[in-house]
């Protein structure tokens, strides 16, 4: 239906007023045309459009071979036995948010990943225990311990330099 207004009208397009990649790899596109109107308002025989679009240009991909350089000087923070890295120290995955409970509740009570908590092997090993010990868990961790010091809720954390990383991973909380 919209066709047969445009059809008759000599429509032509005006993009003069458009920018593109003046700055900062923006595109800022100006559409300014004009159509007759089938029917008379307030003695208007034509409409004036002008449309815009404002968007930031694709210009590829930064080459991140680049960043080998500036990464070198890049600080990250590790434990002795983890398996990862972090950009902060302040990840949940190095501060620790311990929490005790009795050993009868454990079943009820999930991980922030909603996995089950398992007995530690550093402090539980084949021990039983009885439904009212306590017992200590974290947000973050799998296991649950007998002893509040057992070394698997410490977390003696280094900054090393990003370069001495070696094999481990980036942490997938804080990166």
């Amino acid at each position: 239906m919209i066709d047969s207004y445009l059809k008759d009208n000599d429509l032509s397009i005006s993009l003069i007023s458009s920018k593109i990649l003046e700055k900062n790899d923006e595109i800022d596109l100006i559409a300014e045309y004009s159509a007759n109107i089938p029917f008379r308002i307030f003695n208007l025989e034509k409409v004036y459009f002008y449309q815009r679009v404002h968007t930031r240009a694709f210009v590829g991909v930064e080459d991140r071979s680049k960043d080998d350089e500036s990464n070198k000087e890049m600080f990250v923070y590790i434990t002795k036995t983890g398996r990862v890295y972090h950009k902060t120290q302040d990840c949940p995955y190095l501060k620790l948010s311990i929490s005790q409970l009795l050993f009868k509740d454990i079943d009820s009570f999930r991980n922030e990943a909603g996995g089950l908590y398992k007995p530690c092997e550093r402090c539980i090993k084949n021990r039983n225990l009885s439904s009212d010990k306590i017992i200590w868990i974290t947000n973050f961790g799998d296991r649950f311990h007998s002893i509040r010091s057992c070394s698997g809720l410490k977390r003696d954390i280094e900054k090393i330099k990003f370069m001495d990383v070696g094999n481990r991973f980036p942490c997938s909380k804080c990166f």
